[in-house]
């Protein structure tokens, strides 16, 4: 599911470009509930999130 609320807001969905979604993925979410099942599920992707970023920066800094 995290997977696909990133699909939809990159997509346009929330926001016609994708960086800017992607910059904004928190705020968004948080705005569109239908994207979490309940009150733990947006925090779980606010997580996966971060944790995805994280690693990417890692992995850039090789």
């Amino acid at each position: 599911m995290y997977n696909e609320a990133r699909l939809h807001l990159a997509l346009g969905y929330c926001s016609p470009n994708e960086s800017e979604a992607e910059e904004r993925f928190e705020e968004i979410l948080k705005a569109y509930p239908k994207y979490g099942k309940n009150e733990k599920t947006p925090l779980r992707y606010i997580g996966y999130h971060g944790e995805i970023h994280a690693l990417m920066k890692t992995a850039a800094l090789g």
